[in-house]
């Protein structure tokens, strides 16, 4: 899932994984008044966990764990998430699109909602009627566009791996343009939004390594001003560096290239970039132990390393924020949120030369502690755990942390869901969560009451509609 500060929401109901889903939000969602959202789907193909024989150059250099390296070489772990093994067994072809001209005249007559993609303002896009947008059941969530993977690999290199992996999002100040930013297995795609019913594919940016093989399952995209980050977990990739700037001028589909680059680390599952300080900060990453790694990018064309937080190992994601919350002893100061694979662990990073941990949180049940997002008043921590259905059976849970007091979290609560499926990313905006769910898709929260960890779901749409169990496909 990713967060677009300039717009409103980008929404891939993929993070990692099988799909790329991406919504744009273009109104507050209420209780009583339909959500219209802006979308554009690829249909679903299945996800590999790097099963094929690699040679060791391939392999991730982690010397702060020679156990994992060892059982990554071995095939006993795969990396970097725990349940990426766990993805093998769910693998399968490729889904249908359940939309479109194509879609209708095989399902159209079997159809309770009258689904006709004359009647629509788009050739993908369908209105949620009845609980359904043609084949996906739904909720307050219209469909406005679609794009398959095959479209958004064109300005690449012939390869057999194709799939996408993330999504951000980037508005041009001046002109308001809309874009949308997919990380691909062997590239970054940009896609132009502007009209959300008649989406325009403008090229692609080739990977650094691998390109022309088999690329990798991980990549990760966020923006700095007109710049756009790209990291990957291919070895020796580094941070790409692309001067947005570049699509307002692009007439028809083209490869780019990268504008500058950052050699500081090789391999990084993920990168989060505080628009506040100018810094962007590398998890996952061959360096720091796997921790936080501190890029100064105020001028983006000569990135600088800042520091680093290595204390707590590896993180997997992480939010980065100047602190406006309750705690007055740590206000204005940039506090990290990471999510620490086995904990909740909160950073003191104002001094860049000596970060300092306020506190670490655990929680009982915890299986992999993957990614969360503060509430606007950096009261409450709202996170997921990408194991806990899988190992543990029971409805979605959505974990709460109290963090008004950061030397002293606590965990307020947790929330389950409607389904069953594993959660994977989510993203706080207003009064409102939005979850990628794998099989559930979009789940769309109301916050009632943090102290009891209490939501209301006002809206879903569901991109796996042959079930919504604990398996990893889907969001």
């Amino acid at each position: 899932s990713s967060l677009d500060s300039h717009q409103g929401l980008f929404f891939i109901c993929n993070c990692d994984l099988t799909f790329i889903f991406i919504i744009i939000f273009k109104e507050k969602i209420m209780i009583l008044q339909k959500l219209i959202i802006s979308s554009l789907l690829a249909a679903s193909i299945p996800f590999s966990c790097q099963a094929r024989n690699l040679d060791k150059s391939e392999i991730f250099d982690r010397s702060h764990s020679l156990r994992r390296t060892q059982n990554y070489i071995q095939g006993d772990e795969e990396l970097p998430h725990k349940g990426c093994k766990l993805l093998l067994d769910d693998k399968h072809e490729p889904q249908e699109k359940l939309v479109g001209k194509e879609y209708a005249e095989k399902h159209v007559s079997n159809s309770s909602t009258g689904y006709s993609p004359q009647n629509e303002k788009g050739a993908t896009s369908a209105r949620c009627i009845d609980n359904m947008a043609a084949g996906y059941p739904c909720k307050n969530v219209d469909l406005l566009s679609m794009f398959d993977l095959e479209e958004l690999n064109k300005s690449l290199s012939k390869g057999k791996e194709n799939m996408a992996n993330d999504i951000w999002g980037w508005t041009d100040e001046a002109s308001k343009r809309e874009f949308a930013i997919i990380g691909l297995e062997r590239g970054t795609a940009f896609v132009e939004i502007t009209d959300p019913y008649e989406p325009a594919y403008l090229g692609a940016l080739p990977t650094r390594r691998k390109e022309k093989s088999s690329g990798n399952d991980w990549r990760d995209v966020k923006t700095y001003k007109n710049y756009a980050l790209v990291v990957s977990e291919i070895p020796n990739h580094g941070m790409q560096i692309f001067d947005l700037s570049e699509l307002l001028d692009t007439k028809k589909p083209k490869t780019f290239a990268e504008t500058y680059h950052f050699s500081g680390f090789g391999n990084a599952h993920n990168v989060f970039v505080n628009e506040d300080t100018g810094f962007a900060y590398s998890v996952g990453s061959d360096k720091c132990k796997g921790g936080l790694y501190f890029v100064d990018i105020n001028n983006p064309k000569k990135p600088k390393y800042a520091g680093c937080y290595s204390q707590d190992g590896y993180t997997h994601d992480v939010q980065c924020v100047i602190y406006k919350g309750p705690d007055k002893k740590y206000s204005g100061k940039e506090i990290c949120f990471a999510s620490n694979e086995n904990s909740l662990t909160i950073v003191d990073v104002s001094n860049k030369s000596k970060p300092r941990v306020i506190k670490k949180l655990k929680y009982n049940g915890a299986e992999y502690t993957h990614q969360g997002w503060l509430t606007a008043d950096h009261e409450y921590f709202i996170f997921d755990d990408e194991l806990d259905e899988k190992r543990k059976g029971g409805k979605t849970k959505t974990y709460v942390a109290d963090v008004k007091s950061l030397s002293k979290p606590s965990l307020a609560g947790i929330y389950e869901g409607r389904t069953k499926a594993i959660d994977h990313n989510l993203y706080v905006d207003g009064n409102y969560v939005y979850q990628a769910n794998y099989r559930a898709g979009l789940n769309i929260l109301e916050i009632k009451d943090m102290n009891k960890a209490k939501f209301d779901e006002v809206g879903y749409f569901d991109i796996y509609p042959d079930a919504d169990d604990n398996k990893f496909n889907g969001g």
